[in-house]
């Protein structure tokens, strides 16, 4: 019992490390800490759930982190144009995340039960994925240094950004990977497009906490000690790493840590399904 106990304590630290360092960059943190969990005995769909939950920590992070442009959006309301580009931004944040919500809300029950299905199928998925994440990874890198000028975000701006953000509910996909690329793809600087992904991800990651939350309370209320100290781990870890990590991110070339992951993750599916045979 203790064994169990301090497996599951270290396990917790673990995937808030993990989630503290790899939301800032364009590597998806949430199927990291799926392979961590699962790697210590949680079943997948636990796994799948719990970070979800320990994804959404960070937005804390990201709140204090972007309290100036939160602070300029929520005074917009009341003066809009006094506070032109931060209703522009309060405008795309509503609309992104509300096509975010119909887009991973389905995702996110598919993936459930796909994982729960098949382990080792689902392990093959993810690491497709994970491809595909290094791909998107790799165009952003070289389209990046081609735009320099700051513009207003409009409304097919929103919906395509919000709907690339609802696809990251699949194992494999990076959030702030797949918004950058598209942002990046819409004409938007690197900065910006890093910038606008990251307040997209407050609403968004909050919600995979209340999504997780209606999904399975008696699991994530069973847990709670765990999910509060991997949370709390990935809220200071961001908050000492988030400054240069989204400074290195815009150089480094995580298209390679992602394609070893996309490695990793396929041969240890494709395993796995041998031995079963």
């Amino acid at each position: 019992m203790l064994m169990d106990l301090s497996r599951d304590l270290f396990a917790a630290l673990l995937a808030g490390l993990i989630q503290g360092v790899t939301e800032w960059l364009p590597v998806s943190s949430k199927t990291l800490i799926l392979l961590t969990l699962l790697a210590y005995g949680f079943d997948a769909q636990t796994a799948y759930l719990m970070g979800l939950v320990i994804n959404g920590a960070t937005a804390v992070a990201a709140i204090i982190y972007f309290k100036k442009e939160i602070l300029e959006m929520l005074s917009s309301i009341r003066s809009p144009r006094r506070y032109r580009e931060g209703f522009a931004v309060f405008k795309f944040l509503i609309i992104s995340t509300i096509l975010t919500g119909l887009v991973a809300i389905p995702l996110a029950q598919l993936s459930r039960k796909f994982i729960s299905f098949d382990e080792n199928v689902a392990m093959i998925v993810m690491g497709s994925l994970f491809l595909l994440t290094t791909i998107l990874t790799w165009l952003r890198t070289r389209m990046s240094g081609g735009v320099d000028e700051v513009r207003e975000v409009s409304l097919i701006d929103a919906v395509l950004a919000g709907f690339a953000q609802g696809l990251s509910a699949l194992p494999g996909i990076s959030r702030s990977g797949i918004t950058i690329f598209t942002l990046i793809l819409l004409g938007h600087s690197s900065r910006d497009s890093l910038r606008l992904s990251f307040l997209m991800g407050i609403p968004a990651t909050i919600g995979g906490i209340v999504y997780s939350y209606a999904a399975m309370p008696i699991l994530i209320e069973s847990r709670i000690l765990i999910l509060t100290i991997s949370s709390l781990t990935a809220i200071i870890t961001s908050l000492f790493t988030i400054s240069s990590l989204l400074k290195l991110s815009e150089r480094l070339k995580t298209y390679l840590f992602t394609l070893i992951l996309a490695m990793i993750t396929l041969a240890v599916g494709v395993l796995g399904m041998v031995a079963q045979h």
